[in-house]
């Protein structure tokens, strides 16, 4: 009884900060997976939709804009983690060269599952379906900047006004772009 979890726990209770963080983010991955699931049947099934209707208006993926919004933004999430806490890389300076490669993996992995789960779920469905209930795109908008930025306000306030500002950027991209690729 209660066997796996208290041994989850420990052993990620003893591992470096990067190793902790990695395995945090494979975990939200594997819930963003699932809740993106969950949409993506909703929409076809449900609102009788294709499911490329959350990602884009256009006729067919846009991968360059994909790309460079996937450069852009990487280099933006690095920037503003160290203007905000220059300290946050000292922990790596103690790791293994294969902790480090361990931890960029998994946080690889993560990123790649979590970062577009939400923007699906944020810029894509909740967007969406409020703009049928409000006049305005922009009031639609506002209402998706504001779930984006309580859904992560639990991380601490430099983390809400990081995630305040990456959704105002990115859901004006997305409205004026007219699809995801750019925010994915």
């Amino acid at each position: 009884r209660g066997t796996v979890l208290p041994l989850l726990q420990t052993t990620l209770a003893d591992a470096p900060e990067p190793v902790r963080s990695g395995a945090l983010i494979l975990m939200a991955g594997g819930i963003f997976i699932c809740a993106t699931a969950g949409l993506f049947f909703g929409v076809r099934w449900l609102h009788g939709r294709p499911i490329r209707s959350l990602i884009t208006t256009a006729p067919r993926l846009r991968f360059g804009q994909l790309l460079l919004g996937l450069t852009l933004s990487a280099g933006l999430v690095g920037i503003s983690a160290y203007a905000l806490d220059p300290g946050s890389l000292k922990p790596l300076s103690g790791m293994s060269l294969t902790g480090l490669a361990v931890s960029f993996l998994a946080m690889l992995v993560g990123f790649s599952i979590q970062a577009p789960a939400e923007e699906i779920i944020f810029r894509g469905y909740i967007l969406q379906v409020s703009m049928r209930g409000f006049r305005s795109v922009w009031a639609a908008a506002c209402l998706s900047v504001v779930l984006f930025t309580l859904a992560h306000f639990g991380y601490g306030i430099e983390s809400a006004i990081s995630s305040l500002t990456f959704a105002l950027g990115m859901t004006v991209v997305v409205v004026l772009l007219g699809g995801l690729e750019f925010a994915m």
